[in-house]
């Protein structure tokens, strides 16, 4: 359950939130099963915070700093995570419907069992993603996505539509 004084202070908007963040670096807030449904969280500095069954769906995620967050059977459909930097976080079991991660950074994610189905990928960095379990029907139209090193292994791809793909 979430911490009340950080739900609190997050609803105080993403300005007074990263600064309470850089005051406080030796917290590591606690989020978990938070009802941020439609929340506008653009740029806001999420590393390292615990999101873990809560409720982003719709969310404005935009440029947010996610790397290393647990986002653990987060509900993230149709959420807006456009250039996010989602490095190291850890989303397995999420739901990554019709998300928008496009040039988002997802390098060393755990996106094991994974629902990724209408995800817009272009130009995301998926380097040493681990995929395993997931069931990907995402596109990327015009730019490339760049799986290098990424575990596929049990990955349902059957309705995935990769135009331009960087594997290598």
């Amino acid at each position: 359950m979430a911490d009340q004084q950080h739900l609190s202070m997050l609803k105080q908007g993403v300005e007074t939130w990263n600064q309470w963040r850089i005051e406080h670096s030796n917290i590591l807030p606690d989020l978990s099963g938070a009802e941020l449904f439609m929340a506008c969280l653009k740029e806001a500095n999420l590393s390292r915070v615990d999101l873990s069954m809560a409720n982003l769906s719709r969310a404005n995620l935009s440029r947010a700093n996610l790397s290393a967050a647990l986002l653990r059977e987060t509900n993230l459909y149709e959420a807006e995570l456009f250039m996010a930097q989602l490095n190291g976080a850890d989303l397995s079991g999420a739901n990554l419907g019709a998300v928008h991660l496009s040039r988002a950074d997802l390098s060393e994610t755990n996106l094991s069992n994974t629902y990724l189905s209408g995800a817009d990928l272009s130009g995301t960095d998926l380097s040493g993603a681990n995929f395993s379990g997931a069931y990907l029907s995402a596109s990327c139209s015009g730019e490339k996505v760049n799986f290098k090193g990424a575990n596929l292994s049990g990955t349902n791809l059957s309705r995935a539509d990769f135009n331009e793909v960087f594997t290598d």
